[in-house]
């Protein structure tokens, strides 16, 4: 159904679940998706794609694979870990153009995307910062959630 609306529409808007692209996309933010070619995607780029499990996923593409006849795509959300599992461009539904946050659009064009992506790439540090910051964020959370309950 969705690969049909990117063929009919050129592009697809979906709402953001998680906190693996934190804070550049936040749980709750409109995510405007377009149609992509195959020699349309650069490292940096956020593309969504189904996953070797069939989950939909939108993450950073952190290196493209030429491999004999094949091109796969290596990607990972900017809080994670480690990488997911390659995926070839079959996979590969759209790529990110705009996130809307509140009454705020965020164009990925901007030279300032440009350069988190290039920090998010090429700078761990950056990576390991925010996934403690999610992690500090989800035990606060918590805290919060068991003094409430206690009250």
């Amino acid at each position: 159904m969705l690969k049909r609306r990117l063929q009919q529409f050129g592009c697809v808007q979906l709402t953001s679940h998680g906190v693996s692209m934190y804070p550049f996309i936040k749980a709750g933010d409109k995510c405007l998706f377009k149609a992509v070619e195959p020699n349309g995607l650069s490292e940096g780029d956020v593309i969504l794609y189904r996953s070797v499990d069939d989950n939909l996923v939108g993450h950073r593409v952190v290196q493209i694979i030429h491999e004999q006849q094949e091109v796969l795509y290596l990607c990972k959300g900017d809080t994670n870990r480690y990488p997911d599992p390659p995926i070839p461009f079959g996979n590969v539904l759209a790529r990110l153009v705009v996130v809307q946050r509140r009454q705020k659009a965020i164009y990925l064009d901007s030279h300032i995307r440009r350069l988190w992506s290039w920090a998010v790439l090429r700078i761990p540090l950056v990576s390991r910062a925010f996934r403690w910051t999610v992690i500090q964020q989800q035990i606060w959370r918590t805290r919060l959630q068991t003094l409430k309950t206690r009250s």
